[in-house]
């Protein structure tokens, strides 16, 4: 079974060929389809440039928040995050070219940084997908890179040379805009959007 490695962003494979606008009734058909087949989402970033997307995930987020459907089936094996690509969904923003970690609070995200669409556009993406595959939007379940990373001995402060540190820290937008754990962040507005109808 083919799993991700730690591996560099130059091993992903960008998509090259037209890819599709997420749609509402795409979603709906998907989601009926992966219902009981899958139990994690996870999260990540490109390390890439806005505009550009990657096949290793089920869906890509743009600047703008558009959500692009880089998959057939939510079941489809992409390789997202190391050994835990069966059974979940990779959500990636399309962002962080040349972003550096520091502490985490201090991160520089460079000339792409993670905007306040993809990060809003991501929480009503997970509260979507967890809805409706009845998965519950916690840190057990909805985790990001970083996350999985720290729980596997990979991440911030493991001193693993291809250390994963997606989504570790952002700017809560629109809220006191300080610089706060990414999960903790897109969980919170996924829970807001769960219990605001996001299929509305």
């Amino acid at each position: 079974m083919p799993i991700k490695s730690k591996r560099s962003i130059t091993t992903m494979q960008m998509q090259t060929s037209s890819t599709p606008l997420l749609t509402a009734a795409a979603l709906a058909e998907l989601i009926a389809l992966g219902r009981n087949r899958i139990s994690q989402i996870y999260l990540h970033w490109t390390a890439g440039r806005y505009g550009q997307l990657y096949d290793d995930y089920h869906f890509n987020i743009d600047a703008d928040g558009s959500v692009y459907q880089t998959c057939t089936q939510l079941t489809q094996l992409k390789s997202h995050t190391w050994h835990r690509n069966t059974g979940a969904i990779g959500i990636a923003l399309c962002c962080a070219h040349g972003a550096l970690p520091h502490n985490g609070k201090d991160a520089e995200f460079g000339q792409y940084p993670p905007t306040p669409r993809q990060i809003d556009a991501a929480g009503k993406l997970v509260a979507q997908l967890a809805l409706g595959l009845a998965i519950p939007i916690d840190r057990w379940n909805v985790l990001t890179h970083c996350e999985a990373a720290l729980i596997d001995d990979y991440g911030p402060y493991s001193g693993d040379a291809e250390t994963r540190w997606d989504l570790w820290y952002l700017h809560d937008s629109p809220g006191d805009g300080l610089m706060k754990p990414g999960g903790q962040i897109i969980r919170g507005k996924a829970l807001w959007y769960a219990k605001s109808s996001p299929f509305a």
